[in-house]
């Protein structure tokens, strides 16, 4: 009897908390909907003046591009490329604010991608097929497979050209970080450009794809910022790699150059003598006539070749010593 009682308790007031539940729920959705509907009516003579000013910005904006299709364009694309820029470096939250990184994708947006994407969506008007479903997705194809590896194989160049570096650099750099990048591009710019063909209008369709240029422009400088730190921190990593090498060259080899005393003097001020001095040997040796030597000879009576010690002045790595007789 006794737990008969408990259980049919327990069970009563598991339902006054399964109702008490239930009706906060339907209080608290209440207040939500009355909540939204006041701020609503509140800012809705805002959202108006809102739209009919963004309705006029965007009419002038279309005026100023069927006047001047080419400059228009070029404009947007510099001041699209600068802001995306701007804020891929304070999301990245640089310690210092670069301005010269800023004018670089400024002038690559106002210079080349702005012309250049106008001629390419004068041809697309006017040779490529419809806005069918079928005829989207053509157009997305194609340009992804002819248009996006143009554009990222001309900025690689660009930048190369820009901060330069050498033709090998370049090249390196298209073959390590051109697939990668083509790759991230395909997963936004497919649907980007499948959307504005199939969904937009021909007016709006140069807004949307600004739109989304700002926000792939943003991703891409930072990539591009995050790519460029890496291949600096290699090549200084390798760079110290290649010195500790050459100052650790085996004790016993040692410079032998003409003994005029321009060479002499050369070698001297080049400093080649501190970088061989921890790794020569203490014992001293005499100085063959007609050379002056440079470091302290080891009695194994090795020494590098003049080619060899040409070389080492050059920054270029010692490789193989030469035996004198």
């Amino acid at each position: 009897m006794e737990r008969s009682f408990e259980a049919r308790d327990s069970a009563g007031r598991r339902k006054k908390d399964a109702r008490r539940a239930a009706y906060l729920v339907w209080l608290s959705a209440c207040l939500v909907v009355f909540a939204a509907v006041v701020l609503f009516s509140l800012i809705q003579p805002r959202l108006k003046k809102l739209r009919r000013y963004t309705r006029r910005g965007l009419k002038w904006y279309i005026e100023v591009l069927h006047r001047h299709p080419l400059s228009g364009r070029a404009l947007t694309a510099g001041l699209i490329f600068t802001l995306a820029d701007v804020c891929a470096q304070k999301l990245a939250g640089t310690e210092k604010f670069s301005y010269k990184r800023v004018v670089k994708y400024s002038l690559y947006g106002f210079g080349f991608m702005g012309p250049f994407l106008y001629g390419w969506y004068s041809l697309m008007h006017k040779y490529a097929p419809g806005d069918s479903f079928l005829g989207s997705v053509s157009k997305a194809l194609f340009e992804q497979v002819t248009l996006e590896p143009t554009c990222i194989f001309c900025y690689i160049i660009y930048d190369g050209i820009y901060t330069r570096k050498t033709r090998r650099e370049i090249e390196h750099k298209i073959r390590t970080q051109f697939f990668g990048l083509w790759c991230k591009n395909a997963m936004f710019w497919v649907p980007g450009n499948w959307a504005n063909y199939y969904l937009g209008t021909p007016d709006l369709r140069v807004v949307f794809a600004n739109m989304c240029s700002f926000w792939w422009n943003t991703y891409f400088s930072v990539a591009m910022a995050q790519i460029a730190a890496t291949s600096a921190a290699e090549s200084g990593t390798s760079a110290s790699h290649s010195r500790s090498e050459v100052s650790g060259a085996p004790s016993g080899y040692a410079l032998q150059l003409p003994s005029n005393s321009d060479g002499a003097g050369d070698v001297a001020r080049s400093g080649v003598a501190r970088s061989y001095s921890s790794k020569m040997a203490t014992s001293p040796q005499p100085i063959e006539p007609g050379h002056a030597e440079v470091g302290i000879r080891a009695p194994n009576d090795y020494s590098l070749s003049r080619a060899s010690a040409g070389s080492a002045l050059r920054g270029e790595a010692v490789t193989a010593p030469t035996r004198v007789s």
